[in-house]
C-alpha cells in the first residue's frame, strides 16, 4: 500500500480494510473529522492498486494541515539548514578566512539524500518565508543574528587578505549599499544586483544556512505558528492562483517566486516532505530557470 494511502487511514484514524470489507466505517471516520470524503468508488480502487488515492490525500491533507502549526515544514527546514551548517569548509589560500561555495549545495543534497534541484527549491522557499514575514520598518535589533552573519559574510569577502580585484561584487556592493536595516531590505538589495538568473548568490550561502537554521530553530522553540507564507499556499486551489501568488510574493520580497517553489512550501507544510506532491486540476510540472 502506498504511503499516501497509509497517511489517509493515520489521519482517519481508521484501516481502510481489505476487498470485500465494508467502506462505511473509513468513509464515516473522514466525514467525522471534517475530512473531505472520497467518491464511493475510491477505497475499492485504493485497496486493488488502481490508485494511490492522490488527488483526495492531498484534498484530506489540506483540510487536515489547516487546524495545525507549521511544525512539519520547520523541521523540514530546520533540518536542511542544519545539515548545510555543518558541511561548511574554508578555502584556501587568500580565501581561507570564506566559506567555500564550489560543489557546496551538491554536498548538502547528497548528505541529506535528495536531488540538489530539490534542495535548492526548498532554500528558495526558505528564503521566501522568511522575508515575507519580516515588515519593511524593522530594524536588525528585531533580527541580530541575521545581522551578524550578513556582517560575517562582508568581512570573509571585501577585506584582506582577498585582494580587491578578486572581492565578489555582490559582497562588495552590499557592503556600500545595504541599509543594514532588515532581512527584507538585504534580499531586496540582493536580488537588484544579481537580478533573476544569476548563480552568484551561491557565496552568500554556506553563511545563510547558519541564519536559517538560527531562524527556524527559534520557531520550533515559540510553537511554530503559520507564517504568512504559509497561509498564502494553504488555501491555493489552481494554477492560475498559484501564478498570481508567484507575482505578488515576487513584488513583495523581490525574490523570484516560481509556481514551483511555491509547490514544493505547501508540500513540506502539509506533508513535511519536499518530494510528496498531488498537483490538483490544472496544475502542470514547469521547467523554467531561476535564481539559486
Amino acid at each position: 500500500m502506498s504511503r499516501k494511502i497509509e497517511a489517509i487511514e493515520e489521519m482517519a484514524g481508521v484501516a481502510l480494510g481489505n476487498v470485500g470489507e465494508s467502506s462505511q466505517p473509513f468513509l464515516k471516520a473522514l466525514g467525522s473529522k471534517g475530512l473531505p470524503i472520497p467518491n464511493s468508488k475510491w477505497p475499492y480502487k485504493a485497496r486493488v492498486g488502481l490508485t494511490e488515492g492522490t488527488r483526495h490525500f492531498h484534498a484530506v491533507s489540506i483540510v487536515a494541515a489547516k487546524g495545525q502549526n507549521s511544525r512539519k515544514k520547520d523541521d523540514l527546514y530546520h533540518r536542511i539548514a542544519t545539515e548545510a551548517t555543518l558541511l561548511r569548509t574554508y578555502g584556501n589560500g587568500v580565501y581561507s578566512k570564506r566559506y567555500e561555495s564550489g560543489g557546496y549545495l551538491a554536498e548538502v543534497a547528497k548528505n541529506l539524500t535528495l536531488g540538489i534541484g530539490v534542495v535548492r527549491e526548498c532554500i528558495q522557499a526558505m528564503r521566501v518565508d522568511l522575508v515575507f514575514g519580516f515588515q519593511d520598518d524593522h530594524q536588525t535589533e528585531d533580527s541580530p543574528f541575521f545581522g551578524e552573519i550578513v556582517e560575517q559574510f562582508l568581512r570573509a569577502n571585501t577585506t584582506s587578505p582577498i585582494a580587491p580585484s578578486f572581492r565578489p561584487n555582490l559582497a562588495v556592493r552590499l557592503d556600500m549599499e545595504w541599509d543594514r536595516k532588515s532581512p527584507v531590505t538585504f534580499y531586496q538589495k540582493v536580488f537588484e544586483i544579481l537580478g533573476k538568473g544569476s548563480n552568484a548568490i551561491r557565496t552568500w550561502m554556506p553563511y545563510e544556512a547558519e541564519a536559517m537554521q538560527h531562524y527556524y530553530n527559534s520557531r520550533i522553540k515559540t510553537g511554530s505558528l503559520t507564517t504568512p507564507f504559509d497561509l498564502e499556499v494553504r488555501d491555493l486551489k489552481n494554477r492560475r492562483q498559484m501564478i498570481d501568488l508567484g507575482k505578488r510574493l515576487t513584488d513583495k520580497t523581490s525574490i523570484y517566486v516560481l509556481p514551483r517553489i511555491i509547490n514544493v512550501h505547501r508540500n513540506a507544510l502539509v506533508y513535511g516532505d519536499p518530494l510528496i506532491t498531488a498537483p490538483t486540476p490544472g496544475f502542470r510540472k514547469i521547467n523554467n530557470g531561476g535564481c539559486l
